[in-house]
């Protein structure tokens, strides 16, 4: 009876998620309404992370954006400890930890968060873990992320912890890894910008007119953004 109600309450509190990812309703209510899953179930890892994801929205939208980066920060640790503790895994290892593929693609979300909220010098410090575990047997789509996201951090950061050179080997493993019909607009704008700031001017325009060719409507203000930058550059 308990588990079977728990699993049929589980099932609602994910389709619950899944509507709550494709809601129009307005910022604060969508807050609420996952907020009212966390409380319900505090054990699920999605529901923190989507918590974190609303938080970081409302910071960018200028709503109390201290209190929500701080926010979105404490919500991905609780991810992150829920999931560890899910797979009874909270006393091992961080390697033994990211040797699971779904936490492993946690570890990047949690370090995202962090770096939308502003903290970029932990955010690299959980990259650099990651890159230097790099786990045999975890999928490529989600070692491309990783690449990506690190790079972008790299040359985006604090300027003592950029690294260019870095950054475009890793911008260039991701494209690599990733097969061209699955490549997104997004990794191709991480590696026109690698090649921009390794002094390829060239090379970065010829890749940021790929990345704008295929990019959706949302990403194109960024996209254009670094595009003039590249095409603004001094030779």
């Amino acid at each position: 009876g308990g588990w079977l109600y728990r699993s049929v309450e589980r099932a609602q509190s994910y389709e619950g998620l899944m509507a709550l990812g494709t809601s129009e309703a307005p910022l604060a209510e969508r807050r609420a309404q996952v907020e009212a899953l966390v409380r319900r179930m505090p054990e699920e890892s999605a529901f923190h992370s989507l918590r974190a994801q609303l938080c970081l929205e409302s910071a960018r939208r200028g709503d109390s954006p201290e209190v929500y980066r701080r926010e979105a920060v404490l919500s991905a640790r609780q991810m992150w400890d829920s999931a560890v503790r899910a797979r009874g895994l909270a006393s091992a290892p961080i390697e033994e930890q990211c040797a699971n593929p779904e936490l492993f693609a946690l570890r990047i979300t949690y370090a995202d968060t962090l770096a939308g909220a502003g903290d970029m010098d932990e955010s690299l410090s959980v990259y650099a873990t990651l890159l230097r575990i790099d786990p045999p047997g975890i999928p490529g789509a989600a070692r491309a992320l990783l690449f990506n996201n690190a790079a972008y951090s790299m040359l985006t950061g604090p300027q003592a912890a950029r690294d260019a050179h870095k950054a475009l080997s890793l911008a260039q493993d991701c494209v690599r890894l990733t097969p061209e019909a699955s490549r997104t607009a997004s990794y191709l704008d991480t590696l026109a910008v690698a090649y921009l700031m390794t002094g390829n001017r060239e090379q970065a325009l010829a890749v940021s007119r790929r990345a704008l060719a295929m990019a959706d409507t949302a990403e194109l203000p960024d996209l254009l953004a670094n595009f003039d930058r590249i095409r603004n550059a001094r030779p």
